[in-house]
């Protein structure tokens, strides 16, 4: 007998999650892995970029290259050296050439970061983004985008649902943007306007937070400001994916997440690798139209409609089908 996946390859949606749709208490925050499946680079890549940039120019050298690279600096101080590099020896700044990057629609898909942000305006939810492109904002399934690293503005009440809100600023506006160490330092100080956001926003226990896109070194980040770690409600929640390989991996990310209050929600890896996650979010999309409420309003009006009027063959296959279906 064939040995069982060790992951699935769509995790259920779990119940918290659909109560917070029901009742607009949902945020989904969108990382880096979310833009890499439409052809962004991640961290690490855009530094590989930056530092190839500047060998050919030659404002560094490769023995700077191979210790940027294999020296064990993180993405975030590769980019920072390369930025800090480009403001010495040119006169247009490093941040110019990450904004070149990430607005180069060269290999972009713009159908699939269509596809996604209409699977994300399923879930009468606000989404809010660290990431600094704008292929969600060039569709049209959000009402309002707000360019928004500090958080001052931040209120549940004011903002429409289907709204997006980049956290680290974006490209379109280069003054706003978090991209070097520095600039992460001051944003994420904890005492800062910011930092105190953040933190009620993690720790308020009417929020219910879904992660896609994110990793482990993201959440090296915000840990410090999730506080609420060892209630048994939980309101966190990580979409991620694995290979069948690593069921020790999980394991340890699974501590990790623990240890934050995050519940760990794993998809198999082994069909389409990451591009899994669009798998997940259309199957969830289909599951969320089922189950939140403003379905069930939708099939109650059916059935009213339908018992309103004398009884036919046909009316009592309809309603039979959809109580099977739906309970």
């Amino acid at each position: 007998m064939k040995n069982k996946a060790p992951f699935p390859r769509i995790p259920k949606i779990t119940q918290e999650i659909i109560n917070a749709i029901d009742n607009k208490k949902l945020l989904i925050f969108v990382g880096a892995g979310v833009s890499k499946l439409y052809g962004y680079p991640k961290w690490i890549e855009l530094g590989s970029i930056l530092i190839d940039k500047a060998i050919e120019e030659g404002i560094i050298t490769y023995s700077e290259k191979e210790t940027l690279l294999n020296g064990g600096f993180s993405p975030m101080e590769i980019v920072t050296i390369m930025a800090n590099k480009f403001d010495t020896n040119r006169k247009d700044s490093g941040v110019e050439h990450i904004i070149n990057e990430l607005s180069d629609d060269k290999n972009k898909n713009k159908r699939l970061s269509n596809r996604i942000a209409k699977y994300l305006s399923t879930y009468n939810s606000l989404v809010i983004t660290t990431n600094a492109d704008t292929s969600l904002d060039g569709t049209k399934y959000f009402k309002d985008r707000y360019i928004l690293n500090d958080f001052t503005k931040f209120k549940s009440g004011p903002h429409n649902f289907f709204s997006l809100i980049h956290l680290h600023g974006c490209i379109k506006e280069p003054e706003s943007l978090v991209f070097t160490s520095e600039q992460y330092a001051k944003a994420y100080t904890i005492g800062s306007t910011f930092g105190q956001n953040l933190s009620s926003l993690f720790n308020d226990n009417e929020w219910v937070i879904l992660f896609l896109g994110y990793g482990v070194a993201e959440f090296e980040l915000i840990r410090y400001f999730i506080k609420d770690k060892n209630t048994d409600v939980k309101r966190l929640f990580l979409v991620q994916g694995y290979l069948e390989k690593d069921v020790v991996k999980r394991n340890l990310d699974d501590d990790f997440y623990n240890s934050l209050g995050i519940r760990l929600l794993p998809y198999s890896r082994e069909k389409h690798d990451y591009m899994g996650l669009v798998d997940v979010l259309q199957s969830w999309d289909k599951d969320v139209r089922k189950r939140t409420l403003a379905g069930s309003i939708t099939r109650q009006k059916v059935i009213d409609d339908i018992v309103s009027q004398p009884p036919t063959k046909e009316s009592v296959i309809i309603i039979n089908n959809m109580v099977n279906k739906h309970g």
